[in-house]
């Protein structure tokens, strides 16, 4: 059963980025191009700074949705528990509905129970008129074995409004 509990809020914060930290304005430049498309993949190497250019957004606009992916996201409920609340955490009068539907979850029979609760989320940031907004979804190769979350990232990216990015 979904338990708020299984949010671990720092999974939905951006990386600190020390005093120090180089800033590459043209790097930050081309990624807030991305707003001119539904869908940016940031892809190189382990140690190259994707996670800190990413970061990087997080001091500007538009306003971004923070999720880091770790092992246990492989599961459907807590990736999508952990989606959720990142929308949540971005946007705090957002409404409750969702996490009704969550709870629910459990009690489903259904071939695909993320459906509803993908939808649900959908519905309320179509609802929206704040945006752009971007959504980072650091290390999602973590998903690459799980064929579920999967599946409803792909729902949630073929339905979700046009200003989420």
């Amino acid at each position: 059963m979904y338990r708020e509990s299984w949010v671990v809020q720092t999974k939905l914060t951006p990386p600190f980025l020390h005093k120090r930290t180089l800033h590459r304005s043209r790097v930050t430049k081309r990624l807030l191009e991305t707003l001119e498309y539904r869908l940016a993949i940031v892809q190189a190497g382990a140690g190259y700074g994707k996670t800190t250019a990413l970061a990087a957004l997080a001091e500007g606009a538009p306003p971004l949705v923070w999720y880091h992916l770790g092992p246990d996201d492989t599961d459907s409920l807590v990736f999508l528990a952990h989606l959720v609340h990142g929308f949540l955490f971005a946007l705090p009068d957002m409404s409750r509905d969702v996490l009704a539907l969550l709870e629910e979850w459990e009690k489903s029979s259904r071939e695909r129970p993320w459906a509803p609760i993908v939808d649900a989320l959908t519905n309320e940031l179509a609802q929206r008129n704040d945006g752009p907004w971007l959504l980072v979804l650091d290390d999602i190769h973590r998903l690459n074995d799980a064929p579920e979350p999967l599946r409803a990232l792909d729902w949630f990216i073929g339905r979700c409004p046009a200003d989420l990015h």
